[in-house]
């Protein structure tokens, strides 16, 4: 399940809960793509609630941190269950993105 909230005028929070597969990745993909073409300086991701993630999905993020970062915006996780955490620490992706948990 994804829900978008705008945290400020600049800044717009995707909150992911459940698990990213199937179905809910492509949603999930869907909404990142649309993300990067808005107007908002910061993206920022919840995955507090989140229990797994596609590999698909994982390159969705690595493409969008490219390129909003290309365009001077911001790209980040704010909040990250334990399991996706260790997940992200293996790939190294916490080393490319700002995650803190």
């Amino acid at each position: 399940m994804l829900r978008q909230e705008l945290t400020s005028e600049t800044e717009v929070l995707l909150i992911v809960s459940g698990p990213l597969f199937g179905e809910s990745a492509l949603e999930f993909e869907r909404k990142i793509d649309s993300l990067k073409k808005s107007s908002y300086v910061t993206v920022t991701l919840d995955f507090s609630m989140a229990v797994g993630i596609t590999s698909s999905a994982i390159g969705k993020l690595v493409s969008a941190h490219r390129q909003l970062l290309a365009q001077n915006r911001s790209f980040r996780i704010n909040g990250c269950s334990e399991t996706l955490y260790r997940i992200f620490q293996k790939i190294k992706l916490d080393t490319l993105i700002q995650i803190t948990r």
